[in-house]
This record gives C-alpha cells, sequence and structure tokens, in this order.
C-alpha cells in the first residue's frame, strides 16, 4: 500500500513535490474510495484511487516518472559498477538547482509494516539515504549515511536493524558511491531488508509502454484470458475473443543471418518462443475477422497492455500508476 511519495530537485520538479493518498478532512466517497490500512498500526485512512490533474507542461508525468526512476534505482542501483552515472535529471532552469541533489522519499507499507524509505543523490552519488520502520506504531531508524567528504560517509545504524556479526560492516564497505545501501545489502542477502526491497519490484506497478508482453503472458492461462476479455468487452471494444499464439523467434530470422550465428547462440534462439495474440471479432450472418494486435487501434492496444497490471493489482494488492 503506498501512503506518500515525494520528490524535490526532478525534471521539471524543483521544490519539493508530495503524492499523499492519506485521507483528507471530510467523509466524501468514504465508502467507497478510502479504507483502513489494518494491522499497520499508526498508519491513517487510505484512498484506494487518485487522480493528478492540470494544464498541459504542468509536471503531472514527471511526478509518475519520478517514482519509475526510484524504482528502478532501488531495484538495480548494487549492479552499477565505478564510475557509472546515476541518472538523475535535476531541475535545469535554475543554476543552484542543477548541481544540487535530486531527494525521493516513499512511505508505504509493506507485510503489515509502514516504512519510510529515501535517499539523495547527484549524477555521480548518493548523498544521504534513511530507512525508518513502524513496526508499532513508533519509529524505529534502521540505518542511515550521510556524505561527509569525497567518497567518506557518515553512517548510523539503529539497535533495531539486526545482522550477524560483521555484517553490517560487510554491507556497509561493499556499498558504492553511486549504489544504494538497500540494493547492496539485499544482494548479500540481507533478511530484514527484503520485505522492502520486494515491495519496490513486485507491488509498485508503473505502467510505462511493455507491458503488452506481460498481458500476452496472462492470456496463456485460461482464466486470465477471460478477466482480459471481460476487461476489453467492457471497454465496447467489439473484440469476442482473444487467442493466443506461440512461435519460435529463429523462424523470424533470415536464413543468412542464420547460418552465421555460431552453435550456442543459435541453439538458445532455437529454445526461445514469442507471444502473438490474435483478435476475433464477430459479424453478421457468423462473420470472423481475426487481427494481430499490432493491427488494431494505438487505444486497443493500449487498453490491451493495461489489463495485465490492471487484473495483478485487484487480484494481489500492488499499486498501479497509469499516465
Amino acid at each position: 500500500m503506498l501512503v506518500q511519495f515525494s520528490v524535490k530537485n526532478w525534471r521539471s520538479i524543483k521544490d519539493e513535490q508530495t503524492l499523499s493518498m492519506v485521507q483528507a478532512k471530510g467523509n466524501e466517497w468514504e465508502a467507497d474510495n478510502t479504507f483502513e490500512a489494518g494491522g499497520a498500526l499508526g498508519t491513517p485512512r487510505l484512498l484506494r484511487s487518485l487522480v493528478i490533474y492540470g494544464a498541459n507542461a504542468a509536471g503531472k508525468s514527471n511526478i509518475i516518472n519520478a517514482m519509475l526512476f526510484m524504482k528502478h534505482y532501488v531495484v538495480g542501483s548494487a549492479q552499477k559498477q565505478l564510475g557509472d552515472a546515476i541518472g538523475v535529471q535535476p531541475f535545469l532552469l535554475d543554476a543552484s538547482a542543477e548541481t544540487a541533489p535530486s531527494e525521493f522519499e516513499m512511505i508505504f507499507l509493506a507485510e503489515g509494516v509502514r516504512y519510510q524509505y529515501g535517499f539523495a543523490a547527484t549524477s555521480q552519488r548518493v548523498v544521504e539515504e534513511w530507512l525508518i520502520a513502524y513496526p508499532k506504531g513508533r519509529p524505529q531508524r534502521w540505518f542511515s549515511r550521510m556524505s561527509v567528504e569525497g567518497d567518506t560517509y557518515h553512517w548510523e545504524f539503529g539497535s533495531y536493524f539486526t545482522g550477524l556479526t560483521g555484517s553490517k560492516q560487510l554491507w556497509q564497505d561493499s556499498t558504492r558511491a553511486n549504489a544504494l545501501f538497500l540494493s547492496t545489502a539485499i544482494q548479500l542477502n540481507n533478511q530484514q531488508l527484503k520485505p522492502i526491497y520486494h515491495w519496490f519490484r513486485t507491488k509498485l506497478w508503473v505502467i510505462g509502454g511493455d507491458e503488452g508482453s506481460y498481458t500476452a503472458s496472462l492470456c496463456t492461462k485460461a482464466e486470465y484470458r477471460t478477466q482480459i476479455l471481460t476487461y476489453l468487452k467492457a471497454a465496447d471494444l467489439d473484440i469476442d475473443e482473444v487467442q493466443v499464439e506461440t512461435r519460435k523467434v529463429a523462424g523470424d530470422l533470415p536464413d543468412h543471418l542464420l547460418e552465421v550465428l555460431n552453435s550456442t547462440l543459435l541453439e538458445k534462439l532455437k529454445a526461445q518462443e514469442v507471444l502473438d495474440i490474435k483478435t476475433v471479432h464477430r459479424f453478421a450472418q457468423g462473420r470472423s475477422i481475426h487481427f494481430s494486435m499490432d493491427d488494431e487501434s494505438d487505444g486497443t492496444q493500449r487498453f490491451f497492455a493495461l489489463a495485465g497490471p490492471w487484473i495483478e493489482s485487484l487480484e494481489k494488492g500492488s499499486i498501479v500508476l497509469v499516465d
């Protein structure tokens, strides 16, 4: 469950902006669009859904873009090599902001516990990182790091952050300046941080355009295909059936390319498969026409791509963000 997201100095966003899922004062739509965050003491009543609206170039997309960056950086920063750029995009219309760190913080619930996790980073280094947990409604600071000088950090570990003897020092020493401690510790088999890491990796869906392949994979299972078809019919797209066909990747490659590939790579390609989605439209006198999903309108393809994450969210309690 998402409680709150804050971002500062990111693309068109200079000053801190906060997206809050906390119910405001009043009881409008309380029965339909709010719920109690059961099991997490001290967490207020939350919204089920939220919409940001405003003029073009007002920064709406950059809120979602910032959440996508935070997700990807948490999941993948441990793989960065020494000297790799972090990829932050600061506000460029102010000289002081251009050299200042970008800041990100997420408050969320994972496995019944509320967490407050964030970091600040420039293009080359993490300047600050922190994690606070609220397992019993009261804050426990598990760790924090603050850049002091060069690649030197001031580290603090709370008494509630556990580990085998020497583990904390190993995790600390293994964390590069351009990587997050959270990501690094997970790679080194930290167990306590797994709920936080897995929340970012599996519970936060930011729709970016490649979800069609995920929805296609769900269509290989009859129960999901039925749900997806129901979803498409509800959108009044005149689709009566969805069919899935599997084909080999190697079949799409020209013969002259297959001849020059080494045997190992060729065997891997021969083993790989892709899914083709066909839509069926039925007309009067029982006439049916089959379309490849690529032949459908952009709007239909968009609805199809959204279906998988949407159903996953309803089934497993994920958060879905759509621009």
